[in-house]
């Protein structure tokens, strides 16, 4: 094997194969023969001294005796592969003899160092899998050609793709990805989420969040989702001991059948310790590899995150973690809770999709286990209510505005509105019109619903109406032009 070192010793004689060397960060760990170890040393220090690297003749003077080949027929690439694979595999043998000597003073220390050892192996190897396939330079025309963007929830999920779910603590968005879940792997459709009928598929789950046993299974099965088609990845039968991405990420890339849906709740729980999303440079290696596997799938990924809380109408500035969450997803749905208690959910950023208004559920309890003094035995299950008529981005800007927006001029558009909608539900067009008329914008004018409570809906024909609740029920008065058109029919 020592010839197969040698071999490469002969390319880092070369300025290409130096530079393939030192690009692919190799040490003289994975050299077996001290002399080899030697020469590996000596041509990176006299590349450090002279930029340059050494002819054989060079080595061969600075090392009496040692012979390098004449050619070599293996690439660069390869031999480089080759030793670090041999490297990995002597590394997981010296583990396993090492535990064998452990078992039998202290085998909680075997088991233990076995773990330990195995889990920085395992990381090893997926580093050296991951860098055998290398960049090179491709003529365009070569490359795949172009390919419409496919959805698992149009205009909301997009497949072979990043998407997050980002919202507050505690107002109910990991309903969504259950309800999500039961639409994918029963094939219903979800006509008001973009969710046409099709063929049952398989959903993969990272659940930190949320006890197994006690939340995210009665969850699901509450909302009609098939158990057999969801797949949980975790270390216990209970469904505790979260995974480590990339470390595990594994499980997901050679799943089979291939998912079609890859929930992670939350997406910072399987961040490895060592790194922080916080640094932008981490941040993007810890979210490289869902791009990664989300292509080679072609699943939709659907990675869970807080907000941070900051007051602001800027939706890009209420990501938690880290900024670089919105950079790399293809797709972001915001979930905020509105003054009724209910879910709102649309997408904030939407590549390659035109803007699409929010959707609006409400959360019911439905029971599921006896009622006790404790529990009332109920789990929540997400009911559709409508659609709104603004995008998240819009609310999100609303509602901030709503809360910084306590002068005097607010005051007088929400009187204003609360005389025009005194007599009656009104279009939304003909608010808009009025508002107008009356020296106030329609962002103003959508502000002002909130301090009156004022509702919307939306008729067979598209149409939004606003109304006060006490007249909820009613439709608006017909126009003139409406009711000169019913006289002539």
């Amino acid at each position: 094997m020592s010839d197969l070192e040698r071999r490469l010793l002969f390319h880092m004689c070369s300025e290409d194969g130096l530079a393939e060397v030192l690009d692919a960060e190799l040490g003289a760990i994975l050299f077996e023969e001290p002399v080899n170890v030697a020469l590996f040393n000596h041509i990176v220090d006299y590349w450090h001294e002279n930029q340059s690297a050494p002819t054989t003749l060079v080595l061969e003077t600075e090392f009496p005796g040692v012979r390098l080949p004449d050619e070599v027929e293996e690439s660069t690439g390869w031999l480089i592969g080759y030793l670090q694979n041999r490297h990995l595999v002597n590394e997981a043998q010296d583990i396993i003899r090492q535990a064998l000597v452990d078992l039998d003073t202290d085998p909680l220390k075997a088991i233990e160092g076995l773990q330990h050892n195995s889990s920085r192996a395992i990381e090893q190897a997926g580093k050296v899998l991951a860098g055998e396939v290398r960049p090179k330079l491709w003529s365009a025309s070569d490359l795949k050609s172009a390919q419409q963007p496919r959805w698992l929830a149009k205009s909301r999920l997009q497949r072979g793709a990043v998407n997050l779910l980002v919202g507050d603590e505690g107002i109910g968005k990991s309903l969504l990805w259950v309800h999500l879940a039961a639409a994918v792997t029963t094939g219903k459709p979800v006509p008001e989420f973009g969710i046409p009928a099709r063929e049952p598929q398989h959903v993969i789950v990272v659940a930190t969040e949320d006890d197994w046993q006690t939340t995210v299974l009665p969850r699901l099965e509450i909302a009609g989702a098939d158990i057999a088609m969801i797949r949980v990845i975790c270390t216990d039968d209970d469904g505790s001991g979260a995974p480590v991405f990339p470390q595990d990420i594994h499980l997901i890339a050679k799943a089979d059948p291939a998912p079609a849906l890859v929930v992670i709740d939350a997406w910072l729980d399987t961040v490895p310790a060592k790194l922080s999303v916080r640094d932008p440079q981490q941040a993007r290696q810890a979210l490289h590899p869902w791009r990664e596997v989300a292509t080679t799938t072609d699943a939709a990924v659907l990675l869970l995150t807080h907000t941070n809380r900051v007051a602001s109408g800027q939706a890009r500035d209420k990501y938690g973690a880290t900024g670089e969450l919105r950079k790399k997803a293809r797709l972001t749905l915001f979930a905020f809770q509105n003054d009724d208690g209910n879910l709102v959910v649309g997408p904030e950023k939407a590549n390659g999709t035109a803007p699409t208004a929010a959707t609006e559920f409400s959360i019911r309890g439905v029971q599921y286990f006896p009622a006790t003094e404790d529990h009332d035995g109920t789990v929540p299950l997400l009911s559709y209510v409508g659609e709104s008529e603004q995008t998240a981005r819009e609310h999100i800007a609303a509602v901030h505005a709503a809360g910084h927006d306590k002068g005097r001029g607010n005051d007088e558009v929400v009187a204003w509105l609360a005389e025009f909608l005194a007599d009656g539900p009104r279009w939304a067009n003909d608010v808009y019109d009025a508002a107008e008329v009356a020296g106030y914008s329609k962002d103003k004018a959508k502000r002002a619903k909130r301090p009156l409570n004022v509702k919307s809906d939306k008729d067979g024909s598209g149409r939004w109406c606003w109304y006060l609740p006490k007249y909820q029920g009613r439709k608006p008065e017909p126009t003139e032009d409406e009711t000169k058109g019913a006289e002539e029919d």
